[in-house]
């Protein structure tokens, strides 16, 4: 158990040859675990998964689901249940089948929201947030990371540097590159304080360039500079969990305690934007 919450740590660091090391038994860890304790370990599995899903490791969240899938059905624990379908979603889109993870994803957040469960809920917006991202429909798009955002921050954690990101990058399709670069500077202080890569997500590194292509550098610095003093209501257009007017740009608590203008869907070439300068 301890080595599968330490690999999810250290898949969310991008560490990930050094996750593959500790779960390269991960099979027989898990076959060789007590019945009574299967429940817990589905729940780090589901941990490990996300974890996997958040920087990309898509062969790793496809072999997890598949272990998570044998636990929920070695046990009669409907809350994994319905966070193991969640996961599966996630795990269709990794396996380029796209139409059916969007299909069980609606499914499980239906499901999610009439038994209140947040966590199943928010995972389960991943695939319809990637495929909006994908396909370049901002609209939709931020429909569901906003959803995502409200049900994740039910959870309490904070950490959620790579949803601003995503609608960042939604603001970038849309051609409102002064405001994308404000979200864009929440995301890098709270992604980097989270000791997490930026960009997060591959598909954020042409959106970026653009959107530092389309405004002048002093133009680009200052919206920069003012997306660090946004709230959490101006980002998502809600309170925030904690207090809205309170910035979000804050690390998450330690481990223990995701119109008429144009619709740009990818850019041209360029290099990987970190920051202004």
């Amino acid at each position: 158990m301890a080595r599968l919450s330490l690999a999810a740590i250290l898949a969310h660091q991008r560490r990930i040859d050094l996750t593959r090391a500790l779960i390269v038994d991960v099979d027989a860890q898990v076959h060789d675990t007590v019945p009574d304790r299967l429940g817990e370990v589905g729940r780090t599995l589901t941990f490990l998964a996300m974890s996997c899903h958040t920087v990309e490791a898509w062969d790793l969240l496809v072999d997890l689901h598949r272990l998570l899938q044998w636990v929920t059905d070695s046990t009669d624990d409907a809350n994994l249940a319905l966070l193991s379908d969640a996961v599966g979603c996630c795990a269709l889109l990794a396996s380029g089948c796209a139409d059916e993870a969007v299909d069980l994803a609606l499914s499980v957040h239906h499901r999610a929201a009439d038994v209140d469960h947040p966590t199943a809920g928010y995972i389960s917006t991943a695939p319809l947030i990637i495929t909006a991202l994908r396909a370049g429909r901002p609209e939709d798009g931020i429909r569901w990371v906003d959803r995502c955002v409200a049900m994740h921050g039910r959870l309490g954690t904070g950490a959620i540097g790579m949803f601003i990101e995503t609608k960042a990058n939604f603001m970038a399709q849309l051609g409102d590159f002064p405001q994308a670069a404000r979200i864009y500077g929440v995301a890098h202080a709270a992604t980097r304080r989270g000791a997490i890569g930026w960009p997060n997500r591959e598909l954020s590194r042409p959106l970026l360039a653009l959107t530092r292509e389309r405004l002048s550098q002093a133009d680009y610095e200052r919206a920069w500079q003012e997306g660090e003093r946004l709230t959490h209501a101006e980002i998502f257009g809600a309170p925030a969990p904690r207090s809205d007017a309170e910035p979000i740009d804050q690390p998450p608590p330690p481990p223990g305690s995701p119109g008429s203008r144009p619709t740009p869907a990818s850019a041209p070439g360029g290099t990987a934007v970190d920051r202004p300068g």
